[in-house]
């Protein structure tokens, strides 16, 4: 006889298994189903608490997201609930305010200082395994505060056990939702050419040291308030960078992926930039040059 699982294990998927109480993602599809999209969001954030690589629970809280924000229902408490221990100390220092953002390495919020009386940005990174996780927000943080430059992001602390990078926080977004808010039209020709210079500056600074960024994206790309914010930008997100090479092991985005490093062969700062003309074609068009299916074809012509 098969024993029963346990609910923390069947929250993970969406069919309900006899015996055992609906999990969250369960609860959101019947939540969603009714129309009750607050509710939906409030489950499938809470499997998504438990293991964010669930695709179902997280297309459908960021879709609900989206979906909520211009009515005044999303964005105004942390979108995904943490456990109680996942801040370490840092709980007692930090309160977390609302969901910035979140991607492959981990969620972005906004928190506030309690010590400083100061808005910053902390950097969770997923719980992949504690010497990984550990080693990843250490060198990220290491890295991005070895330049203090203003085109760089500000590091703050960093608490390498629980997998937290905390660092200035940007409330001109970043240069995907400035993107997003052109709906497809893409950014003006003289703004982006604005950004085109200033991202070259960051980045000659960043190869000069010996590195390459190897994750330039938009959502990488932070603003901050002003009226020259794009022709200043911020590069962010170091957890990737490392010296040129050979054999390095796949890792970045896929569509701003130079082909050398999708096929896993030698790259240098020219990976760099070629992320940066794609970044800078999304800026102009509001897309990407390439299909996901093109990209995952082979390298484009």
């Amino acid at each position: 006889m098969r024993p029963r699982r346990r609910w923390s294990t069947a929250c993970t998927n969406s069919k309900r298994i006899r015996g055992t109480p609906p999990g969250p993602t369960a609860l959101g599809d019947r939540a969603r189903q009714r129309g009750a999209a607050a509710e939906a969001l409030a489950h499938y954030e809470r499997a998504l608490s438990w293991d964010f690589d669930l695709p179902r629970a997280r297309t459908f809280a960021e879709a609900l997201h989206a979906e909520l924000k211009p009515l005044g229902g999303g964005g105004a408490h942390p979108t995904v609930s943490l456990p109680k221990d996942r801040l370490g100390a840092a709980a007692r220092r930090y309160r977390l305010i609302r969901e910035l953002g979140r991607g492959g390495a981990g969620i972005v919020y906004l928190a506030t200082d309690t010590h400083l009386d100061r808005w910053v940005a902390i950097k969770v990174l997923h719980p992949e395994g504690g010497r990984r996780t550990a080693e990843r927000a250490a060198r990220e943080a290491s890295l991005a505060a070895a330049f203090c430059h203003p085109g760089i992001i500000r590091i703050h602390d960093v608490d390498p056990e629980h997998g937290l990078v905390v660092m200035e926080y940007l409330p001109g977004g970043s240069l995907r939702m400035r993107i997003s808010s052109s709906r497809g039209r893409g950014l003006p020709v003289p703004e982006v050419l604005r950004l085109a210079r200033g991202l070259c500056e960051v980045l000659d600074l960043v190869h000069t040291r010996g590195l390459v960024h190897g994750d330039l994206k938009p959502a990488n790309v932070l603003l901050r308030v002003g009226p020259h914010a794009l022709a200043n930008p911020v590069l962010g997100d170091f957890g990737i960078a490392r010296a040129p090479g050979g054999g390095a092991h796949l890792a970045g985005t896929l569509a701003y992926m130079a082909p050398e490093v999708r096929a896993g062969t030698e790259f240098d700062a020219r990976s760099d930039l070629y992320s940066l003309g794609i970044v800078l074609y999304e800026a102009l068009t509001g897309r990407t040059p390439f299909t996901r299916r093109q990209l995952l074809s082979g390298p484009p012509n």
